[in-house]
């Protein structure tokens, strides 16, 4: 009997940590609380999923009983690797165009929504004194250390941000590499720009409009 317990408690499969993960992309989060769970995904053309139940060591159950949905939370060296158990089950807390799958990331030192959210208050004050050096070193990290966990859309203003600053601290060069991940945005026909995504073709359009003002300004010269 004791070398049977045993054995069950070594073959037991270990738990994910408390905590709040960022799905890979950073468009999604898990949030693993006291026996509870919740995850939150905006996906393409702001399709959503939406999660909660309770949660014990790798299993997460949905609450509700008339949709069922069991999800592995199974623990990885840099998060949580996130799956259905059975994927028609879990569909209907879904729109047709997001799903909740992934690897969910323990988001890198200084990269937490809050500290984001701290350097770019920072980077906008000293920007606005005219601190252009100052306003880059504090937010070249965020690109360096955060892209993983970045929203696309966040990451998108932290290039045009990051950039302007470096134009004004007079690195153009810095400009077009930190821009050159946004080439879409800089190229692609205006009228073209988020037709995939209504939803989202005003922010979509903003951006790209944001992204052309600084490519010109740091030298870029598009192509005949």
């Amino acid at each position: 009997m004791y070398a049977v317990l045993i054995s069950l408690a070594v073959c037991a499969a270990p738990a994910p940590k408390a905590g709040t993960y960022v799905l890979t992309g950073g468009h999604g989060s898990l949030v693993l609380g006291q026996g509870h769970f919740a995850i939150e995904v905006l996906g393409a053309n702001a399709h959503q999923c939406q999660l909660d139940g309770a949660w014990a060591g790798q299993t997460g159950t949905v609450a509700d009983a008339t949709l069922p949905c069991v999800v592995k939370l199974v623990p990885a060296a840099d998060g949580v690797e996130v799956s259905a158990v059975d994927a028609g089950q879990c569909a209907s807390y879904c729109g047709a165009r997001a799903w909740f799958e992934g690897r969910y990331l323990t988001p890198p030192a200084g990269c937490g929504a809050a500290e984001v959210k701290q350097a770019r208050a920072r980077f906008t004050a000293q920007y606005q004194r005219k601190r252009f050096s100052e306003a880059v070193a504090t937010l070249t990290p965020v690109i360096e250390r955060c892209q993983k966990v970045l929203d696309r859309f966040e990451s998108a203003w932290v290039r045009n941000d990051l950039a302007l600053a470096q134009h004004h601290a007079g690195d153009d060069a810095a400009c077009l590499r930190t821009l050159e991940p946004l080439s879409d945005y800089r190229d692609v026909p205006m009228e073209e720009v988020g037709g995939a995504e209504p939803s989202f073709t005003e922010l979509h359009q903003k951006l790209a409009r944001a992204t052309r003002t600084n490519a010109r300004l740091c030298g870029y010269a598009p192509k005949p």
